[in-house]
């Protein structure tokens, strides 16, 4: 009827022109709900992340003798071991294994300048299966065996 009636005063587009302005309107209101939408899962996902970093960290400092995988770490912060590894990687520009290879070496390091400890005492306080596998870790990431940083101590 509408229609009809604006027909009769030879107005051929006015239908059309209208129809458009609501489906631009409509078009309008989805846009607002998508960006209110993604807003409140940028705002979501980034609390998570800003509690999950600070617990992975103090895990690390607090598990590493122990805890040697990122998986174990990922388990016990609820999220996957590549998103925690680029995560860390975006921020602080390491990936998960290697800030627990390095919080280890650390660990290590300071087992060794305690003349009580043997190497072998070092590699069975940080869980390692044998003392071979412990020096080699250790030569990857110092450069020298924990016996020549022993002695160099």
């Amino acid at each position: 009827m509408l229609r009809h009636t604006l027909q009769q005063k030879e107005n051929h587009f006015l239908v059309e022109m209208l129809e458009n302005t609501l489906r631009s309107l409509i078009l309008e209101v989805w846009n607002i709900i998508f960006r209110m939408y993604k807003q409140e899962n940028e705002l979501e996902h980034s609390f998570r992340w800003k509690d999950t970093l600070p617990r992975f960290l103090y895990l690390m400092h607090t598990n590493c003798r122990y805890h040697h995988t990122v998986k174990w770490y990922a388990d016990q912060l609820y999220v996957s071991p590549d998103a925690l590894s680029a995560k860390l990687k975006k921020l602080y520009g390491k990936t998960a294994n290697q800030l627990i290879s390095e919080s280890l070496i650390e660990e290590a390091k300071v087992c060794l300048l305690n003349p009580a400890n043997s190497v072998q005492d070092v590699a069975e306080k940080l869980c390692f299966s044998d003392q071979a596998s412990f020096s080699k870790f250790f030569k990857r990431y110092c450069g020298m065996s924990p016996g020549q940083f022993k002695k160099q101590a």
